[in-house]
């Protein structure tokens, strides 16, 4: 699959940089999208984090019994020593899109913990004048009469980050049956801590388009740093032509 994000170009302060491992049993093969992960993580991050050299290895890992999907985010130097490690427990009816979303968002966490807001250099400048002698105090207000002086309200910085991202996929399954479709991403985070997702999958499985229908998938999301609110929808279209 082949993404394409665009960004906007924001400055920020040198971190350490890191190369993005996914490590996924056999036994999941929907669950294998390196770059899905690394799609979905590139919007999170606060700076150019995944551009080579790398100094660090993030890996995501994920397993899965009857219960529960294990999701472990660990974090190591480039000799393979282990500096931080992080395990999640999911549900195990969640998707692997949805399992490789909470991967990504984890490892952002994380990888963003090193970045720094620069410091501005402090420029040399000469010794300020003696200060002038005190001005007289102001006459005193008459009985009755109140001021009051209030600063102004201070406006938040302006924060946007956006992302739009367009790709195909080609699956295996174990029936053996294979699928072919496309897959249209896109999100807007307006504050911090809030952020809203969208994802359209359409497929195309072999059998499917015999009978003339094509499944279709779409999920939205809306999260903050305490929850996240999934909306799925799923239908099927008719592709039947000449009849």
């Amino acid at each position: 699959m082949v993404t394409w994000f665009l960004l906007p170009n924001v400055a920020r302060a040198e971190a350490p940089h890191y190369r993005v491992e996914l490590s996924v049993p056999p036994s999941l093969p929907d669950c294998k999208r390196e770059m899905d992960l690394n799609g979905m993580l590139l919007p999170m991050l606060d700076g150019p984090l995944l551009e080579p050299p790398a100094e660090r290895v993030i890996m995501v890992r994920i397993a899965k019994t009857p219960a529960i999907y294990r999701l472990d985010v660990v974090v190591k130097d480039l000799d393979g020593q282990m500096l931080e490690e992080e395990r999640i427990d999911l549900p195990a009816n969640m998707s692997c899109f949805e399992v490789l979303y909470r991967g990504a968002l984890r490892a952002a966490v994380q990888m963003n913990k090193g970045v720094k807001p620069a410091k501005a250099e402090q420029a040399q400048c000469p010794a300020a004048p003696p200060p002038p002698p005190p001005s007289p105090p102001p006459p005193a207000a008459p009985p009755g009469a109140r001021s009051e002086t209030r600063p102004p309200p201070s406006q938040p910085a302006p924060f946007e980050r956006w992302f739009v991202g367009l790709g195909g996929f080609v699956s295996l399954g174990a029936a053996p049956a294979t699928v072919v479709g496309l897959q249209l991403a896109g999100g807007w985070r307006w504050a911090p801590s809030w952020s809203i997702e969208a994802n359209v999958r359409g497929t195309f499985p072999t059998d499917a388009l015999l009978e003339g229908v094509t499944p279709v998938r779409a999920l939205a999301r809306i999260r903050d740093r305490r929850a996240v609110l999934s909306i799925e929808a799923r239908w099927r279209v008719r592709t039947d032509v000449g009849e």
